[in-house]
């Protein structure tokens, strides 16, 4: 009896040691299945921020490059405009110019003809 009784608790202990084993062995598996998980789920959501970063970086960009061709336009518009103006403005001070002097000359042989004329009457008269 006693040698049934060693070998009941021989059993029982390594029941309990296989019992014990296999459940460190399913608590490993587990902790390892919830790692596994943990780590798809980190990769997962670092995708879709690097995905959404990306779209939101693209955005950014076209909206840049948009508002520089409507800056380089209007600089074009602004630039045309004024250098229209500055021609007008010159053009102006030299038509004023052109004009004043076609009037002094226009004067100046009108004055040149009375003279020679008030010249040839003198030498008529004088004759």
């Amino acid at each position: 009896m006693t040698e049934n009784r060693l070998r009941d608790a021989e059993r029982n202990l390594i029941t309990s040691l296989r019992e014990t084993n296999q459940a460190l062995a399913d608590s490993a598996i587990e902790a390892q299945d919830r790692n596994a998980k943990f780590l798809l789920n980190v990769f997962e959501n670092g995708i879709d921020v690097l995905h959404h970063q990306t779209t939101s970086t693209r955005k950014l960009t076209q909206m840049l490059v948009e508002q520089s061709y409507r800056q380089q336009e209007a600089f074009r518009i602004l630039i045309g405009v004024s250098v229209n103006a500055y021609l007008d403005f010159f053009s102006s001070w030299f038509s004023f110019y052109q004009g004043t002097w076609e009037t002094v000359e226009r004067t100046t042989y009108q004055e040149l003809e009375a003279t020679e004329k008030a010249t040839r009457q003198g030498q008529k008269h004088s004759q």
